[in-house]
């Protein structure tokens, strides 16, 4: 296969490997920041039904009602803060996101030295043989990273 064709493959990885990892990166983000916002939220609209169930004024035919649906909605929000932090701590998407944006960021760094590539270094099979070593190795390190992230959550279960 010549050398040039090759480089064009290989630079056509290196593009789908970035988009993709740019799209979990922002995913991972995304995720991480919603869960945490939504955990907030609930936590801070307990500490607020609480606070106010005892003022809010009420007559003795709406009594019940109005504590069983705030008992309701606190106990509701409760069980979602457990969810939410359940799913946050096996998942992990901070460290998700950061994991992906550092392999993008690898990734984007090898793609910069293709196109700085002269005529003379892209028909250098050696060349090109290194440059698909270190797309092979930053890949490589990104499964590491997310396999290592998996074990040590594993670790920290048991």
């Amino acid at each position: 296969m010549e050398n040039q064709h090759k480089i064009t493959i290989l630079h056509e990885e290196i593009k789908n490997q970035i988009n993709k990892t740019v799209k979990r990166s922002k995913e991972n983000k995304l995720k991480g920041f919603g869960i945490y916002i939504a955990i907030s939220i609930l936590s801070a609209l307990i500490t607020f039904l609480v606070a106010i169930k005892e003022s809010i004024p009420s007559t003795p035919e709406n009594i019940d009602l109005i504590n069983f649906s705030i008992k309701s909605f606190i106990l509701l929000a409760g069980v979602n803060i457990t969810i939410l932090s359940a799913w946050e701590g096996f998942y992990n998407h901070k460290q998700l996101w950061l994991n992906y944006s550092e392999t993008a960021s690898q990734l984007k760094n090898l793609d910069f030295k293709i196109r700085l590539l002269s005529d003379e270094e892209k028909n250098n099979n050696e060349v090109i043989i290194n440059l698909r070593l270190e797309l092979e190795a930053i890949l490589n390190n990104a499964r590491s990273k997310w396999k290592d992230l998996r074990v040590e959550e594993a670790s920290m279960k048991d």
